[in-house]
């Protein structure tokens, strides 16, 4: 295993990744210590992934989720079958944890030297993003884990090919599957492409590869959601406004800076309703962002092209709630903070590529944010955020378990009133 590893992580600095395997998910963790110290399932994790595994085993990998299939979820539900119970919520957030450090690890590798030369920029941002706030919804778990595994595959489309078929085989196999978990695929389409067309005769085998094992997923992805025509996401209405549309723009760069808590916090009062700060936020962030794409490396405008299509994608089939106008509540932090995970990190890697500007006032303003992120929001959203209470999970999984075939038990997890059931 360790030798399909090496290959694997070839040619990557091999004391830089192996410290970074130890370190980077004990980061996350150290960041969520509950999600792994008291486990417990959250939302589709029971109902859907689990569940639909222990009814219907490999054919729970054609059943869609959401509109489209979810396959990173199914296949760890799939493989935890043959264990207790008991155990699967500790499995499902471990998974999690090692999926979340995946992307700093491959970040901080060489194989990213050629997209992203400055190596201790690139180290600094991979912490950076371990230590990310306003992450309480996508961070420790399996549920949206598919938001991770997709930050995995666009960095594999911009790096450096491994050496070796181990190498390659096992690099497609990524992006197939990540492919087929959301609609993240079909959206990081256009730097495959994009990588393809500039790639010089060497390495353009590999980007066509890489360009074809995404596009067959992102193929396949896009003919499902054709096909249920929005089936699995709500007909609630939209209530869109241009003035809600500015609010929610501007919480990309307001959460990057302040934090969930703070947002939370500031959510009842005047500041984020009527004043010009949503506003003032809006414009700034978009203008350097903008700044920083025209005048940063090609893996920047990438990335901006991405989260900007998944942002978009979230504002217009938002999965908020399933009665009320969906704008209003995303203008409410910190509702539904994992559309807002793509365009903060975006938000950031403009940052960093502003912060070494050779002008004085954008080099500046860079630098004053990236210290705003680090000195607020980070230390005021360290830890768990949600406080959540421990169910009786493990010891209903104990009692299913031991009790005679034809038992039917009801299993109710976080956040309520998700339950399951299942029939031994």
């Amino acid at each position: 295993m360790r030798q399909i590893l090496d290959r694997a992580l070839e040619p990557l600095d091999h004391v830089t990744v192996r410290v970074a395997l130890w370190l980077f998910p004990l980061l996350v963790f150290l960041h969520n210590p509950v999600r792994l110290l008291r486990p417990e399932m959250w939302g589709e994790d029971g109902p859907y992934w689990y569940a639909q595994a222990y009814e219907y085993g490999v054919q729970s990998l054609l059943i869609p989720a959401g509109g489209y299939l979810n396959s990173v979820q199914r296949l760890v539900a799939i493989a935890v079958q043959p264990l207790p119970l008991d155990w699967v919520p500790f499995l499902f957030q471990l998974t999690a944890i090692l999926i979340q450090a995946a992307p700093a690890i491959l970040l901080v590798s060489t194989r990213l030297d050629r997209a992203w030369p400055d190596r201790r920029s690139r180290c600094l941002f991979a912490l950076l993003y371990l230590v990310m706030p306003n992450a309480v919804e996508t961070a420790a778990g399996l549920t949206n884990s598919q938001w991770y595994l997709a930050l995995v595959a666009f960095l594999i489309i911009v790096s450096s090919p491994p050496k070796g078929v181990w190498g390659r085989s096992i690099e497609t196999l990524v992006l197939i599957i990540a492919g087929f978990s959301g609609p993240f695929g079909i959206l990081i389409l256009p730097a495959a492409l994009w990588e393809t067309l500039v790639s010089n005769r060497e390495n353009r085998p590999d980007a066509q590869r890489r360009l074809a094992a995404l596009g067959a997923a992102a193929m396949v992805q896009i003919a499902l959601i054709l096909l249920l025509a929005g089936g699995g996401r709500n007909n609630a209405p939209l209530g869109a406004t241009f003035d809600l549309l500015v609010r929610i723009v501007s919480l990309i760069s307001l959460g990057a800076e302040l934090g969930y808590r703070s947002l939370k916090e500031l959510s009842g009062g005047k500041l984020l309703r009527v004043s010009p700060l949503p506003y003032l936020a809006a414009v700034l962030s978009m203008h350097l962002i903008a700044v920083a794409v025209a005048r940063g490396p090609r893996i920047l405008a990438q990335f901006v092209i991405f989260a900007t299509g998944v942002f978009a994608l979230a504002l217009a089939k938002p999965l908020v709630s399933l009665t009320q106008p969906q704008w209003p509540i995303l203008a409410t932090p910190p509702a539904a903070t994992r559309y807002f995970f793509f365009p903060m990190i975006a938000w950031w890697g403009a940052l960093f590529v502003l912060a070494g500007s050779q002008q004085w006032l954008l080099k500046s303003a860079a630098r004053l944010l990236l210290a705003l992120t680090l000195l607020v929001a980070v230390p005021r959203d360290w830890g768990d955020l949600l406080n959540l209470p421990a169910t009786d999970f493990a010891e209903r999984a104990r009692a299913f378990e031991a009790s005679p075939p034809g038992t039917v038990m009801e299993f109710e997890i976080h956040p309520p009133p998700w339950k399951f059931t299942l029939t031994k």
